[in-house]
């Protein structure tokens, strides 16, 4: 959420984000530029800026990507996400 088109959307930039995007898909090509999502559902916020994250992908047609924040300390200790 720290990144900087989950701010724009956050601040409910949509014009800014698609830019953003848009720049990025260009500069990378658009099957090296991926949308992140990521299900943190007890973080305020997370549930709408990923429908807002799909709904960009979708729209200009790139890619998502699904991931998972997670520590380890020690390899002996259990996953723990962040």
């Amino acid at each position: 959420m720290g990144g900087q088109l989950s701010r724009l959307l956050l601040n409910k930039d949509h014009a800014g984000a698609e830019k953003l995007a848009r720049d990025y898909a260009e500069a990378f090509g658009p099957d090296n530029y991926y949308i992140e999502i990521m299900h943190h559902p007890k973080i305020e916020g997370q549930i709408e800026l990923a429908k807002n994250l799909i709904a960009l992908a979708r729209k200009l047609n790139l890619p998502l990507v699904a991931t998972h924040d997670l520590s380890l300390i020690h390899i002996s200790e259990p996953t723990r996400p962040y």
